[in-house]
């Protein structure tokens, strides 16, 4: 029986080089003969490995600026040039190292989109250096190649012409646009900067997203973004301009098969913000997360009713235009609509900013007809109604909580008498299914609370974890955010 031992070393070779990233490094442990075979590719790929794992394409590249360079190298990238990270890569820098070795595609897991100047710092000519084909040639013959270019059946070649045009003349988000058409193993994409109207790049996710729901969907070479897992859209603060072309990112990448988590900071939207119509598709995704932000639910159910299995939701309101109307009743009445079978875990809080929003925008409403829902995570605000008056009775946990709940997380202190506090966990123990309720940012309980959770055989826990973003708080996970 034929063994792979039993090859000769040249095809041998030929296997190593078409190993994939990921089981590199079992497959030079698996005898002697291949680690030895495998040690100059093994060099090779931990380099790649290192510098290609996690990039962002940037308009600032280390490699243009030798005195940085020095200085970077001699403090091992710490304590200087604090606004300089060393995944800083060219987008033209980028699509050099690609044209010269295409398996550095397959090592590009986590990407990130920065700043991309219409002036950029670093010419095409001094990204394009060290290659031996012509810079011009290149360009032309990576576009030619690009499986989207007639994508909308539109004369390709004229087409062709004025992106190659664009990329040689130093625009950075045409660049961009042709990295991502060889994109196939990228795991996470975060966009940190805003992306111009009508510009190649946007032109370039359309046409991505929209073969997805097309027949062009299984012509060959249509696989940009196959392993694509995790969208971001994260903006500074001093950076927002409205948030609805940032929102409808999220959107357009939801008809990725292979997405499951959205996740989005400071985006905006108001009820006039006009979506335009995408066909009815059935997306794969799970989670989907905002912070700081704020979003009318008309448009939230837009999103929604693209994701029919949606597991985890998260919103963290952010109240600065106080002139939309808004409230979390009317949020609640989109995710009852879209999610009342699939929902499991429900994370909705009000951000500093948005703490001013008023007692009747701030109900939720009951959440009993949700039937999955395990865990819970809100503001005291949303279910507690607060006033001056004695005789006022806070609603009873036990009329707002679904019989499917698990484990409810309360943030921040809930301003209660004793006497009300009793009536609002009265009956608590008729929550079939809840094992422990948890107080957050508050030193201590009183005594009526513990007394009270004691008797209906609930677990009562302070947690005050200010550190950690709240998704990660309720989920159980502690990612590292950029």
């Amino acid at each position: 029986m034929a063994h792979i031992l039993h090859l000769a070393n040249e095809i041998l070779l030929q296997i190593i080089g078409e190993t994939i990233p990921d089981d590199f490094d079992g497959f030079s442990q698996s005898c002697s003969r291949l680690h030895y075979l495998t040690q100059k590719s093994l060099r090779q790929h931990r380099v790649y490995k290192k510098k290609y794992s996690t990039v962002c394409l940037h308009d600032f590249h280390i490699e243009t600026n030798e005195d940085l360079k020095c200085e970077l190298e001699e403090c091992g990238h710490e304590n200087c040039h604090h606004w300089v990270r060393p995944e800083w890569i060219h987008p033209l820098v980028l699509l050099r190292d690609l044209s010269v070795c295409p398996r550095i595609t397959l090592y590009l897991k986590d990407v990130s989109i920065g700043k991309l100047t219409i002036q950029p710092r670093v010419t095409f000519k001094e990204a394009m250096r060290s290659i031996d084909e012509g810079p011009g040639d290149l360009i032309r013959r990576k576009v030619t190649q690009c499986p989207y270019l007639a994508f909308d059946g539109i004369r390709h070649w004229e087409e062709a012409d004025h992106w190659v045009q664009a990329v040689k003349s130093g625009d950075l988000q045409a660049a961009v646009a042709l990295l991502f058409s060889f994109f196939h193993g990228v795991q996470t994409l975060t966009f940190t900067k805003p992306i111009l109207p009508d510009s190649y790049l946007e032109k370039m996710i359309d046409k991505i997203t929209k073969t997805k729901y097309t027949r062009f969907s299984k012509k060959r070479g249509i696989n940009a973004f196959s392993n694509l897992t995790e969208v971001c859209v994260s903006l500074a603060w001093e950076e927002l301009r409205g948030g609805l072309p940032e929102f409808l990112l999220l959107v357009k990448f939801s008809a990725l098969k292979s997405v499951r988590i959205l996740r989005g900071d400071w985006i905006f939207t108001s009820l006039s913000s006009s979506i335009p119509k995408y066909p009815p598709i059935r997306s794969g995704v799970t989670d989907i997360e905002f912070h700081n932000s704020q979003i009318h639910p008309d448009i939230m159910s837009r999103l929604l009713e693209r994701i029919p299995c949606l597991k985890r939701f998260t919103y963290q309101h952010c109240g600065m235009e106080s002139n939309l109307k808004w409230s979390f009743f009317h949020l609640r009445v989109a995710l009852l609509n879209r999610t009342k079978h699939t929902l499991e875990e429900l994370n909705v809080t009000l951000s500093e900013r948005g703490s001013s929003l008023k007692d009747d925008n701030a109900l939720i409403g009951t959440l009993r007809e949700f039937e999955v829902l395990k865990k819970i995570r809100i503001n005291p605000a949303m279910f507690v109604i607060n006033h001056d008056e004695d005789e006022q009775r806070p609603q009873r946990l036990m009329d707002f909580l679904p019989p499917s709940i698990e484990e409810f997380r309360v943030v921040g202190k809930i301003d209660l008498k004793p006497w009300q506090m009793r009536r609002m966990l009265h009956g608590l123990g008729y929550v079939p299914s809840l094992r422990q309720m948890i107080f957050e940012g508050c030193n201590s309980v009183d005594n009526a609370t513990r007394v009270a959770c004691d008797r209906a055989g609930v677990i009562s826990k302070v947690e005050n974890r200010s550190d950690i973003q709240p998704s990660e708080l309720l989920w159980g996970r502690e990612r590292q955010t950029t």
